[in-house]
């Protein structure tokens, strides 16, 4: 585990401090939540630009389909060598 020192405004320390109290935690769980919730936040946020960027891509290109509408036998030609 890492130590680190940061300077934070009071009014800031006091607000994580009053939270961490009503949770039952102590500050250093507080903050370790917090950074650990804007971690996933950036994750989400970074899928979601994703997602957005390939449904673009996919109305964009000619002939793409979501669903094949081919039966499966007839995709992978089954049956053609009998």
């Amino acid at each position: 585990m890492k130590t680190l020192t940061v300077q934070i405004p009071d009014d800031v320390y006091e607000r994580v401090q009053r939270r961490a109290a009503a949770r039952g935690a102590t500050l250093d769980q507080e903050v370790v939540d917090l950074l650990e919730g804007t971690q996933t936040e950036q994750e989400e946020s970074r899928l979601a630009a994703a997602r957005t960027c390939m449904s673009e891509l996919f109305r964009t290109v000619r002939g793409f389909r979501m669903a094949p509408a081919i039966p499966r036998e007839e995709l992978y030609e089954r049956g053609s060598l009998r």
